[in-house]
């Protein structure tokens, strides 16, 4: 018997993937239609789909096993508010369809965080011009100031100065540090799926 069923993801962040749909151990089933929209009305996004096999615990690429995944597409790009389709892609039992997404690098800079605050300020920045709030910022290197957890822009305050925050619970540590700044537009996956059940 075959019967039709819909999976739904939001992709907020970058990460080494996340599961869409995975095919239950007794079935087959194709994933007869995949939705990939960009959410984002200023940012074009790429992305990643993989077929992993039943049974791989999948991580990253290096250290993934030979043969535990597949690569659908690779850095797909999509732009502002647009969406592709991906089809038809056959899984056997247990084998998973996962997405992921490259966060956006736009460039570097250097300032001082000022305080240990969920919110804070970095200043001494060389420009403001290209910042806007909402990106994504992402320390590198050695730094005596560092960011907590999915720290991003909040506002702009100068043209030497922004206000930044991070996750509840996370605080930002004061001192001097260098990062880069990003956009990881949400992306939103849809798929139709057609299960081959087997009567027994």
């Amino acid at each position: 018997m075959q019967i039709f069923c819909n999976a739904a993801i939001n992709v907020t962040t970058a990460s080494n993937g996340v599961v869409l749909y995975t095919a239950p151990a007794n079935q087959e089933a194709v994933v007869h239609n995949l939705y990939i929209s960009n959410n984002s009305d200023i940012d074009s996004v790429k992305v990643e789909v993989k077929l992993v096999k039943a049974g791989a615990t999948f991580t990253t690429p290096a250290t993934s096993t030979p043969g535990s995944f597949y690569i659908v597409s690779k850095n797909l790009p999509i732009e502002p508010l647009n969406t592709i389709e991906i089809k038809p892609i056959n899984l056997m039992p247990g084998d998973s369809i996962m997405l992921k997404k490259a966060s956006n690098f736009l460039a570097s800079y250097s300032g001082t965080i000022t305080d240990s605050l969920r919110t804070t300020t970095i200043t001494g920045l060389a420009s403001t011009e290209t910042l806007r709030a909402g990106l994504v910022l992402e320390e590198y290197g050695t730094n005596v100031g560092s960011f907590g957890t999915n720290a991003t822009i909040l506002s702009i305050d100068s043209p030497t100065q922004i206000t930044i925050r991070s996750d509840v619970n996370t605080t930002n540590t004061l001192g001097a540090i260098a990062f880069s700044v990003a956009t990881i537009p949400e992306v939103h996956a849809v798929a139709s799926i057609l299960r081959e059940i087997k009567d027994f």
